[in-house]
């Protein structure tokens, strides 16, 4: 259905083609990935190894989504924003103006008056969050990322969210 979330991670083969992994939200990401790799490579025909594999961020390396729904939820009443599940999923994975303008229908321009305030204190919460507790690594990404290393096979990370945020996890997570 158009509202189902779905995730994905794309492996690149030698032969320049793209394959799209698609899964859902609790749907053992990680381990599709593994096993789609080692199918593909146990084909053994030129240009069917996959050479690299691009990842999204937030909901496949990171359980970051659930922690900034935290900080959206404990951020934004002050400011008038009240972010329910729903509205959530509409943000996932937009850049960051397309969501000002998801604000900006959802909670009218008086609201969006005090909108750079607001993303300011949630990121300070994530941020503190992340100092406190570490990185969510999701479950089974650094095995892996070991898998991928060992097999020669090059990595990526791709995503909506900026580059602090992004270089902030990673180098948190170690990986």
């Amino acid at each position: 259905s158009p509202k189902t979330i779905l995730y994905r991670a794309h492996l690149i083969r030698a032969s320049s083609e793209e394959i799209s992994i698609r899964y859902r939200r609790h749907g053992g990401a990680v381990d599709r990935i593994r096993d789609k790799i080692t199918e593909i490579q146990e084909e053994k025909e030129v240009g069917h190894v996959v050479q690299a594999v691009i990842f999204d961020q937030d909901g496949l390396m990171f359980d970051t989504e659930s922690l900034v729904a935290q900080a959206w939820k404990e951020i934004g009443p002050k400011y008038g924003i009240f972010a329910d599940s729903e509205f959530m999923r509409e943000l996932r994975g937009r850049k960051p103006e397309q969501i000002r303008e998801c604000h900006l229908k959802r909670f009218g321009a008086e609201v969006m008056e005090h909108y750079d305030e607001f993303l300011v204190e949630k990121r300070r919460y994530s941020y503190e969050w992340i100092d406190r507790n570490g990185v969510p690594v999701k479950k089974g990404l650094k095995e892996l990322l070991s898998y991928l290393k060992s097999h020669g096979i090059k990595t990526a990370v791709a995503t909506a969210s900026s580059k602090v945020w992004t270089e902030r996890n990673v180098r948190g997570a170690g990986v």
